[in-house]
């Protein structure tokens, strides 16, 4: 096993396809967007695990290789805290399982794809709340952007890198945040979607608001949007549709605890 030593992480593109690229933020750690790290069978690689800070995980490659596999989740286990493992595959939980005493929490989530015929800007008067008004997150409001949504910290490497390749905005009212969306990554032309918004202040639209604004960003950047999110989550199935996303298929995601 080997650990590469900086991105962007050019000795796994190979191992890259149309099954794996579209893991959440996969892409934005290969890149060095997302701080994290790459392990390696060999030197010319046939398989990898990729594993951000946050220990969000992804595997790449010949699933056959059981003793690569074992030790890189033995090298991963010295780290506190369970795995979030994308994708993985019955395969790899069987590996796991044979050499380790681990537990598997099942929590697949749905990929969409961006249907831009289907997306509508709708007329303002939809929107109610003449006090929420929405602003583009700069170098003004970077940190209490941040500070809104502490998964900010998993998506980039600090607000010097967030300003420079990313962009959102936040909904303001009464002078507080309380909705806000985020590119989560941008690599190969596609922006991962990320949307957050207050407990109390849900269902008002401002989700609504903010991603159609979002997305037509995207558009006009000549970005294709992504979207992705737990089977169990309706609120962002239905928003989704609303946006235009159609539902391409559903994946298995594992948090994986020793």
């Amino acid at each position: 096993m080997i650990l590469l030593e900086k991105s962007p992480y050019l000795q796994v593109e190979h191992l890259l396809n149309e099954a794996n690229i579209h893991y959440p933020l996969l892409l934005s750690i290969l890149d060095g967007d997302v701080a994290g790290r790459v392990l390696v069978d060999q030197e010319m690689p046939t398989a990898a695990l990729v594993v951000s800070d946050y220990r969000w995980v992804y595997y790449l490659g010949n699933e056959s290789n059981l003793s690569f596999v074992t030790e890189a989740v033995d090298f991963l286990k010295e780290d506190d805290g369970p795995l979030i493992w994308f994708g993985i595959s019955q395969v790899l939980k069987q590996a796991c399982h044979s050499f380790r005493a681990v537990v598997f929490l099942d929590y697949p989530r749905i990929r969409y794809l961006f249907n831009e015929s289907a997306f509508t800007l709708p007329e303002p008067s939809v929107f109610m709340d003449a006090e929420a008004q929405i602003s583009p997150i700069n170098c003004a409001n970077i940190d209490a952007a941040m500070e809104f949504s502490p998964s900010f910290h998993q998506f980039w490497n600090g607000p010097e890198r967030f300003l420079e390749r990313g962009f959102g905005f936040v909904m303001m009212r009464q002078r507080m945040i309380v909705s806000q969306v985020i590119a989560a990554s941008v690599a190969r032309g596609e922006v991962e979607v990320n949307i957050e918004t207050i407990e109390s202040c849900r269902g008002n639209g401002y989700a609504s608001r903010l991603c159609y604004t979002f997305v037509q960003t995207c558009l006009d950047k000549g970005l294709l949007p992504k979207w992705d999110c737990m089977t169990e989550n309706e609120p962002s199935k239905a928003l989704a549709r609303r946006l235009g996303f159609e539902e391409l298929e559903t994946y298995p995601v594992a948090v994986m605890q020793f």
